[in-house]
C-alpha cells in the first residue's frame, strides 16, 4: 500500500468534524536483535466523540534526510526528527496515541490541508497534553533543561508568575517591596553559577523560529517540553526564562572594573573554551537568549486575555498577530514557514473556535491572493491601522491597500496610538471590485516638491554629517515657509516654528526604557546639539543625553523624504513620494496617507504612511470638514 492508498483508505469528510490519529505501538525489539522500525497505526476518528490523544509540536527538520517507519503495515518515509520524537514517546507496555501533522494530514492534498488547518484550534486546545519536542539531547541541553526547570520552579514558588505585568515585575525587583524579597534572594543565590551558553543554545533551537509554534504553544491546556529524555512543563519554562532576564540584569549591575574579569567557575556551563571561561561577565553577555521563546510567553498570555475580553473580535486578533509576527526591526527575522501562505493560515487557530472567516483557507491559490483576501477582510472590518504597512507594490497582482507578508516588514514610522489624525472618526470601507476598496477620506493637498532621502544608521561614520545636512534642510524649509498654512486655523506662529525640531523626528521621542512617546520640549535641546555636529568628549551629561535621545529618535525613522505641499504643509513622506501625490486623512488610519492618483483620475494607490506637521492630532478634521469617498486599488 502506498502513501496515497493509505490516505485513500482513511478519507476525511470535510462536512464532518473528522481527524486522523496515530497510535504508536509498543516497542517489540528483542534482546540482541537490531532495532526494528517503529510501528504505528493511523486511524480516522470523529472529533465530536472526544478522542483522547497527545498533540506533537515539533519541527520537521531536513526533509531530504528521512528514515522509515511502519504505518498500517506499510514502510513510510518520514523526517528523522519525527522518528526520534516517536522513539522517545513510545512505551514498552502500552499504545501511545498522538496527533502529528506530517502523518495525520495528507500533505500531498491541498484541499484536505485547507480544511484541516481550520481544525487546528480544536486539535491543540482539546489534546490531553501537547508535547513540545526539541530534539535529541545535545549541546548541553540536559544542563539547560535542568537550569530552567529548577530556577523556574523556585521562581514560581516565590510568586513570579503571579505578577503578569512586566512593569510591575521590573519595579518589584528594583524596589524594597517585601512581596518581591524572595525573588531578589533567589537572584543572589543563583548568582553566576548558571549555564548561560547551554540555555542560549536550547532557546535558539530552530523549533522556536516556527510560526506554527505560536498557536500550538498558546492553545494547549497543558504542555510538556521535552529534549532527549529530560522534561519540564510550560509554567516551569516560562518562569525560568522570565527569571533569567532579571538575573542577567541583576548580575550586570554588580559588575565593576575590579571583578569584570573574574573567570567562570569550572563545570558551570557546557563546553567553554579557555577564552569563554576567562570572564564570567562576557560569558553571560555573549550568551543572551534570543527573543523567540520569550515571545511565546507573551502570545500565550495574550490569548488568555482574549478569552477574558468578549469585545475582542477575530479581526482584532488577526491584526494583532500579523503585526506581532511580521513587523519589526530589520535584524529580527519573521517566524519561519515552509509555505508562505502559512504567514496567514498559521495564525488562524488563535482567532478562536468556529470563526467565520471572510476568506477561504485554500492552498491552491497564490500567496498574493491569500495576503490580499486576508487584508480585504481586515480592512473592511475597519482594521485601518494595517494601512501603515501598505504601499505601491512591485507585484501587480496585489493592490496597494494590501501588504506583502513574504518578508518581515519594518515597523511603521508612526507609533500606534500616539496620534489621531482623524480624531474619533471611525474608518469606513466598502468593497467595489476584486481589488478596489472605497474609503472615506479627507483630501488635504498635493505635493509640490520633494527633498533628499533620510535613511539613517545610528552608528555609521556618516551619521553626524547626514544628520546636519537633514536638519539644515528642515530649517531652511521652515524659514522659507514662516507663515502658518491657511488650513491650520488654530496653530500659532510660535507652534508652527516648533516644526523645525519636531519634524526631523516625526514628533516622537524615546523614554528611559526605550518606549516611544510624543516629543517633549526637552527634545529641542537635543536638536540644538545634534545640528552642531559630533559633540566633544567633554560635553556635559544633560546635553549629551538629550543629543543621544534625539539621535535615536531620528534613526527610528526609515526611508523618509522631506516634502511640502501647495498650501505649505511640511512633513516626512515615503521614499517613493513624487510631485503630484496627495496628502490625505484616511479615517481610522494611524497616520496621514500619501496617495497617488491613477492616470484616469478616478482611483488612487497608497504610496505609504506620512508624518505631516500640524495635522497629526485631527487639526484638519473639523465640524465643517467635507469628507470624500475615493476608490483605492
Amino acid at each position: 500500500m502506498s502513501a496515497s492508498s493509505l490516505y485513500a483508505s482513511l478519507p476525511l469528510n470535510p462536512e464532518r468534524n473528522e481527524i486522523r490519529l496515530l497510535d504508536i505501538e509498543p516497542a517489540k525489539q528483542e534482546d540482541g536483535s537490531p532495532e526494528v522500525p517503529i510501528g504505528c497505526q493511523l486511524r480516522r476518528v470523529d472529533f465530536d466523540n472526544g478522542p483522547e490523544f497527545r498533540a506533537l509540536s515539533y519541527t520537521w527538520g531536513n526533509e531530504a534526510i528521512r528514515a522509515e517507519i511502519f504505518v498500517n503495515g506499510v514502510l513510510t518515509p518520514v523526517t528523522t526528527n519525527l522518528v526520534s520524537a516517536l522513539k522517545h514517546l513510545r512505551r514498552s507496555d502500552q499504545v501511545v496515541t498522538i496527533w502529528a501533522d506530517a502523518l495525520c494530514i495528507n500533505q500531498a492534498d491541498n484541499v484536505e490541508k485547507g480544511y484541516q488547518v481550520r481544525r487546528m484550534h480544536d486539535v491543540y486546545s482539546r489534546a490531553r497534553r501537547t508535547i513540545i519536542w526539541l530534539g535529541v539531547e545535545g549541546d548541553g541541553s540536559d544542563m539547560a533543561m535542568r537550569a530552567l526547570r529548577d530556577t523556574g520552579s523556585a521562581a514560581m514558588e516565590c510568586g513570579l508568575l503571579d505578577h503578569h505585568n512586566a512593569s510591575q515585575l521590573t519595579a518589584g525587583f528594583a524596589s524594597q517591596d517585601p512581596k518581591f524579597q524572595s525573588l531578589r534572594d533567589l537572584r543572589v543565590a543563583t548568582g553566576w553559577a548558571y549555564p548561560f551558553k547551554a540555555v542560549r543554545k536550547l532557546v535558539d533551537k530552530r523549533y522556536w523560529t516556527r510560526l506554527w509554534v505560536l498557536q500550538e504553544y498558546a492553545l494547549a491546556p497543558y504542555i510538556v517540553i521535552q529534549c532527549g529524555n529530560t522534561t519540564m512543563d510550560s509554567d516551569q519554562f516560562n518562569a525560568g526564562l522570565l527569571f533569567l532576564q532579571y538575573l542577567g540584569a541583576y548580575l550586570a549591575s554588580t559588575v565593576t572594573e575590579a571583578n569584570i574579569d573574574m573567570p567562570v567557575q569550572a563545570g558551570t556551563d557546557y563546553e567553554l573554551s579557555p577564552e569563554e571561561r576567562s570572564s564570567r561577565f562576557w560569558h553571560m553577555a555573549n550568551n543572551t537568549p534570543g527573543s523567540r521563546a520569550v515571545g511565546l510567553i507573551g502570545v500565550r498570555r495574550q490569548y488568555v486575555r482574549w478569552q477574558q475580553e468578549p469585545g475582542s473580535t477575530p479581526q482584532d486578533r488577526l491584526c494583532s498577530l500579523l503585526e506581532r509576527t511580521n513587523s519589526g526591526s530589520d535584524d529580527a527575522p519573521a517566524p519561519g514557514v515552509t509555505d508562505l501562505r502559512d504567514k496567514i493560515f498559521g495564525l488562524l487557530g488563535l482567532l478562536g473556535p468556529n470563526v467565520e472567516l471572510g476568506f477561504t483557507v485554500d492552498y491552491q491559490v497564490s500567496k498574493e491572493e491569500v495576503y490580499t483576501d486576508a487584508m480585504r477582510w481586515l480592512v473592511l472590518s475597519s482594521q485601518m491601522q494595517l494601512l501603515s504597512y501598505s504601499s505601491i507594490h512591485s507585484q501587480a497582482a496585489m493592490p496597494s491597500w494590501s501588504s506583502d507578508w513574504t518578508h518581515r516588514l519594518r515597523a511603521p514610522n508612526i507609533e500606534k496610538g500616539l496620534f489621531k489624525p482623524s480624531r474619533e472618526h471611525q474608518g469606513q470601507a466598502v468593497r467595489v471590485g476584486d481589488n478596489i476598496i472605497r474609503f472615506k477620506v479627507v483630501l488635504l493637498d498635493s505635493v509640490v516638491c520633494c527633498a533628499g532621502l533620510w535613511q539613517p544608521e545610528l552608528n555609521s561614520d556618516s551619521f553626524w554629517e547626514d544628520a546636519q545636512r537633514f536638519l539644515a534642510e528642515v530649517e531652511t524649509l521652515m524659514a522659507a515657509h514662516k507663515d502658518v498654512p491657511p488650513m491650520l486655523l488654530d496653530m500659532s506662529p510660535e507652534q508652527w516654528q516648533e516644526g523645525v525640531w519636531r519634524i526631523p523626528l516625526a514628533d516622537q521621542y524615546t523614554d528611559d526604557i526605550g518606549m516611544r512617546m510624543r516629543a517633549p520640549m526637552a527634545a529641542k535641546a537635543g536638536w540644538a546639539t545634534v545640528k552642531l555636529g559630533q559633540p566633544a568628549s567633554g560635553m556635559e551629561g544633560d546635553r549629551l543625553g538629550e543629543a543621544t535621545r534625539y539621535r535615536i529618535a531620528m534613526t527610528r525613522l526609515h526611508r523618509r523624504r522631506l516634502a511640502w505641499t501647495r498650501q505649505g504643509l511640511i512633513g516626512l513622506m515615503p521614499a517613493d513620494a513624487e510631485v503630484g501625490d496627495v496628502v490625505s486623512i484616511v479615517l481610522g488610519a494611524e497616520a496621514p496617507m500619501l496617495l497617488r492618483p491613477e492616470s484616469q483620475g478616478s482611483t488612487y494607490k497608497i504610496v505609504g504612511e506620512s508624518y505631516v506637521y500640524g495635522v497629526m492630532d485631527g487639526e484638519a478634521v473639523t465640524k465643517d470638514t467635507v469628507f470624500t469617498y475615493i476608490d483605492i486599488c
